[in-house]
């Protein structure tokens, strides 16, 4: 059950995952389409006019569309990035409008129905834990009286978990 609930939820969150990867890969895929068309469109352009321009100017220009391919994919990452976070701090924002809940009541207690003094008492208290066992504590006698302070000490497997369960 644990295996299956376990694998149910990996595979929720790499589903997640996949479609984060695939959709990054995508837009990738898309700025560099974009980028080749201008790269595509400014060689055209150097091209047809080859020897009305100077060299140096041509080369400026190549490598200026080279530079603004390169900072258009960063900047549409960052600019998606930020959305992303904007997006994130925006849904947070709307949790904290929501209207919270009232307090939990909590019922008074009925001191009437509940001892002003007490006591435990224990005399000649025997305990096994299954029926076909031996005793594991034999002839136990003792007293606990109202708001006194108890401790129970001894050495391994004297039996003070046991006593303790007892009580």
């Amino acid at each position: 059950m644990f295996i299956k609930q376990n694998y149910k939820v990996i595979n929720e969150c790499m589903n997640s995952t996949f479609w984060n990867i695939a959709l990054r890969k995508w837009f990738g895929i898309r700025m560099s389409v974009i980028s080749s068309v201008i790269i595509i469109f400014t060689s055209t352009f150097l091209l047809c006019f080859k020897d009305q321009a100077d060299p140096v100017l041509v080369g400026a220009m190549f490598l200026h569309a080279l530079w603004i391919c390169n900072n258009f994919k960063w900047g549409s990452m960052c600019l998606t990035e930020v959305d992303a976070n904007i997006m994130s701090y925006a849904r947070c924002k709307k949790m904290l409008e929501i209207a919270q809940e009232a307090p939990q009541k909590v019922e008074t207690f009925n001191h009437t129905s509940w001892p002003h003094t007490g006591k435990i008492e224990f005399s000649n208290y025997y305990l096994k834990y299954r029926p076909d066992t031996e005793f594991v504590l034999k002839k136990i006698s003792f007293t606990i009286r109202n708001r006194e302070k108890i401790g129970v000490v001894g050495r391994t497997g004297a039996g003070k978990s046991t006593l303790c369960l007892a009580l």
